[in-house]
């Protein structure tokens, strides 16, 4: 989850937590105000109709009757009933119900005057002395008015909360997005860091906040990694220029050797594996140096049209100067619709470096020493197919098969530095292909390399 969002998930969720707090207590002390009064109405009532039936003399149970049928403040279910100490019934409107409370109760009730009650109706028991009798009153009710206005107000208030977290949520990440506009930017901007473009410099913000004292500080950081990465790169490319020339005094000096007459035949053995190393080495130098060459400050060499069959019997011939018994079957398969060349952009000594390293492979570990390459030209480019008989890489062989400086299990007995399919790799993705590797079936290894054509 990205940063926006987060950032307007907690703030939506805070605020409505806090709307949905806030709204719960409005309606609970509404709940509680609405108790409240209605008990007051019950008790002004009981209290009014106690005081007539008990203190004027004119009024009678059956005249308090009359002036409650007239009454215009009649509640909904409503029921009152006096009784004096005894609990002898002396006025009641309504049928007559049981005392709703208990005898411990209505201890209580004597000795603190007043108990409401709320059941399916509100009921509220009195007690008030008169001289020396003692009067009870039971007054019940349903407040329908009071629950109405309660379900309304509770209405109102969900309502008002639904719409507050929706129009939260859009403020919040219309909030988010003009606040983080700025990071999203820095964030484009880093993507394009890569090895070929270090020395990148970030816009400078206009506001002054922490985002802008990030890309300050992103800033200062590739500068220093550039000024590291040139230098490596600068070491790796004067160490590799000179190592190519005493390396390739030692492979003239060897060969002159090797064709002199007078030279034993122990001894020009000797001097063949020797010189063969040599090869490897220079190889390897000749591929660190151009590598190296095309990555420093992302320079790319000029692509121009390669004959890919070229390139790879050129890379042949070179493992053929050196290994004789080298095998090689070559074939052209066109699956296109149309005709096609079989060129792309490249460079050619490196794609020849990365092939003749394929070849060299393929050979080195094959049961029979014999290397097949197939090119497949399809509508989307050039698919070459390099492949051998020989045992199949397994566990982290296979998954390190790329590794640089990495050797398999299989490797005893067999010359090599472990950088061939690295460079390889870094060959062809600098061609804009990729490489990767097949297993057909138990005993045939597949090294398979893909080139887009100029049209894609």
């Amino acid at each position: 989850m990205t940063l926006k969002y987060r950032f307007s998930l907690y703030f939506s969720f805070s605020l409505s937590l806090l709307l949905g707090i806030m709204t719960l207590v409005i309606i609970s002390l509404f709940a509680d105000f609405r108790e409240d009064e209605f008990q007051n109405r019950l008790s002004e009532k009981a209290t009014t109709a106690l005081n007539l039936l008990v203190e004027v003399d004119e009024v009678d149970s059956a005249l308090l009757a009359k002036i409650d049928q007239k009454s215009s403040g009649k509640l909904f279910e409503e029921n009152l009933q006096i009784y004096n100490e005894a609990l002898v019934l002396l006025y009641h409107t309504g049928p007559v119900v049981a005392i709703p409370f208990t005898d411990s109760e209505l201890a209580s009730l004597k000795q603190n005057g007043q108990i409401f009650r709320h059941k399916e109706n509100d009921v509220l028991g009195l007690y008030r002395s008169f001289g020396k009798d003692g009067y009870f009153v039971f007054h019940s009710a349903k407040d329908v008015y009071g629950f109405r206005k309660l379900h309304f107000l509770q209405t109102i208030l969900g309502g008002s909360y639904l719409l507050m977290v929706i129009l939260v949520g859009l403020l919040s990440f219309y909030l988010s997005q003009i606040t983080l506009r700025s990071l999203s930017k820095v964030t484009q901007q880093i993507q394009q860091v890569n090895t070929e473009n270090l020395k990148i410099d970030l816009n400078r913000l206009h506001q002054d906040d922490e985002i802008k004292a990030l890309a300050s500080s992103f800033n200062r950081m590739m500068e220093r990694i550039d000024d590291v990465y040139r230098s490596q790169k600068e070491f790796s490319s004067n160490a590799a220029h000179e190592l190519r020339t005493p390396i390739a005094r030692m492979t003239v000096q060897l060969q002159n050797l090797a064709r002199a007459y007078q030279t034993a035949q122990d001894a020009r053995g000797t001097i063949n594996d020797v010189l063969e190393d040599a090869h490897r080495l220079s190889d390897i130098v000749t591929s660190l140096l151009l590598l190296s060459k095309v990555e420093y400050r992302g320079e790319r060499p000029s692509f121009i049209p390669v004959r890919i069959d070229e390139v790879l019997f050129a890379a042949r011939s070179r493992l053929l100067a050196t290994n004789p018994d080298f095998r090689f079957q070559f074939a052209i398969e066109n699956n296109s619709q149309v005709e096609t060349d079989v060129e792309i952009p490249g460079d050619e000594t490196l794609l020849e470096i990365a092939f003749q390293n394929l070849f060299r492979n393929a050979y080195a570990y094959s049961d029979d020493q014999q290397v097949g390459c197939l090119v497949t030209q399809t509508k989307d480019g050039l698919e070459i197919r390099i492949s051998n008989n020989g045992e199949i890489p397994q566990g982290d062989d296979l998954q390190q098969l790329f590794s640089t400086f990495y050797r398999g299990t299989n490797t005893q007995g067999k010359t090599g530095s472990g950088i061939g399919l690295s460079i390889v790799q870094r060959i062809i993705h600098l061609h804009g292909g990729t490489v990767s590797y097949e297993t057909p079936d138990a005993h045939t290894n597949v090294i398979l390399v893909f080139f887009q054509s100029f049209n894609h």
